[in-house]
Order: structure tokens, then sequence, then C-alpha cells
């Protein structure tokens, strides 16, 4: 089932979404496919069988049958998808589960595969955020493109709201302006082994961090261009709004941001 368009913010993009791998059928699809293979048997190899053990055997095969039409529909109920601004999954036939995880508070992605799911192309990708146990996405359709894609949206995400993580993926096009930043702005939970530091905004445009700067708290940014930084910080506002409105941002972020913003004006 795609994920319905009514559940995303303004400006949130579905970028990923898929069902869970084929493997999710489980138990259920490996006794269908035993029972045809002993009825197959049975008329082939045996067939003198006494009608009352076909009977028995097909009757097994009918339950069998009943339990694959229940996880193909649970199957089809469910979806995992990747936006621009969190991981979103959905699952249920006759009740609905939801989960929803925020990109900017993911600390670590981990995928693991056994033998079997590398031949096929399923896995399970652990979602670390730092608040509790890690959440499992299973049967995930090529966990290692899958934790790539989220990797590149935290990315993406983190410089929209002008963030420079080093070793990060830059946006299509490469370079961005000087005014897409906000500098000396850091993400409270920045992906594990990376430190957030603040983006030069010299006319030179350049993307290296500002001299002074370590893995402690950044040194102070100085000021903006003439004119592009006020711009960029009512811009920076107004998406910071949309995203405290959505819910996307608590009431305690969005006031220590906002705080921070206005202080660069």
């Amino acid at each position: 089932m795609a994920l319905s368009r009514r559940v995303l913010a303004d400006g949130e993009d579905v970028v990923y979404e898929a069902r869970p791998h084929w493997t999710a059928l489980g138990w259920p699809l490996v006794s269908v496919l035993v029972e045809a293979v002993a009825l197959i048997a049975l008329a082939v190899a045996l067939p003198g069988t006494p009608v009352a053990v076909a009977e028995g055997i097909g009757a097994v095969g009918v339950v069998c049958a009943l339990w694959l039409a229940g996880r193909l529909a649970q199957w089809a109920s469910s979806t995992l998808a990747v936006t621009s601004l969190r991981i979103v999954e959905r699952s249920g036939v006759l009740s609905r589960r939801g989960e929803e995880i925020r990109l900017d508070r993911i600390a670590a992605l981990v995928y693991r595969q056994s033998l079997l799911g590398m031949i096929v192309g399923a896995g399970r990708l652990y979602v670390e955020t730092g608040a509790g146990p890690a959440s499992v996405l299973t049967h995930v359709r090529r966990p290692a493109r899958l934790q790539g894609i989220v990797t590149e949206q935290i990315a993406a995400y983190r410089h929209s709201i002008g963030l420079f993580v080093p070793g990060a993926t830059l946006p299509p096009g490469g370079a961005w302006a000087p005014e897409e930043a906000i500098a000396g702005t850091w993400c409270d939970t920045p992906p594990a082994g990376h430190t957030v530091v603040p983006v030069d905004t010299s006319p030179a445009g350049s993307r290296a961090p500002r001299p002074g700067a370590s893995s402690g708290n950044p040194t102070a940014p100085g000021p903006y261009p003439s004119g592009a930084g006020v711009r960029s910080v009512a811009d920076r506002l107004a998406m910071l709004g949309d995203l405290h409105r959505s819910g996307l941002v608590t009431d305690r972020e969005y006031a220590t941001k906002r705080a921070e913003l206005l202080a660069q004006i």
C-alpha cells in the first residue's frame, strides 16, 4: 500500500518507497511449497495412495493456503518509505501500525544480512536514535542501498538548514551559495563519527570549516555578507515554523533554534 500523500508535510518529498521483501511471507510460503511437492510426489510416485490419505494432505494444503493468503494480505498492506524529513513504516490489515523516525534524530544506521539474505537481497536495518533501543526494519530490500539513501537524505536535510557535515554528500549541483547556510547552527544528534562545524559564509562561498573550529563548540561565525544573511535568516525562520507546525520540531527545539536565528540578525 503506497504512502498517502495526505500524511506528508509541506515541502516533504518521498524519495524511496517499497513493500517488504518477499521473504516476509516466511513459513506460510514454505508450507504451501512443501504441500505442493508432496501432492505431486503422491500423484506420480504412488498413484495407488488411499483416497483418505490424499484428502488429509489436501485438507492440510487448504489450511496452508489460507495461512499464506493472510500473510499476503499483510505484505500487500505494508510499506516502508523514506522522505526528505523522516522514515515511515506502515503495516496491518484489520488493525494498522505506524512508526516514524525523524532524520534529524538518527545517530547511527546498521544493516545485517545472513548468507541467504545476501543471496536473495534481503536483510535488516537497525536505526539508532540514542533514545532507547534501536528500531529494527525487517525484511528490507537491499538494506545496504537503503542505508545509503537514508544517509544521503540526512546530509541533504542538514544542508537545507545550514549545517555542514564533513564527508557528507553535497546536494545536486555540488556548490551551494553562502546565503543558503546558517553559520553556527548545528544538529543535536549528528551522525556517529561526524563533527558538525559552522559553514564559512565569506563572499568566496567556501564550504570549508571556519578557522579555529574544532571538535568542541564551533567558534562564533562572522557577519553575513551584506543583505544575504538577513534574507537567509528570514527563510530559515519560515522553514523552522513550518517544521514546528507539522510536529517535526518540538516546542523546546523551536524556541531554542528561533532564538539562535534571531540572534544572527
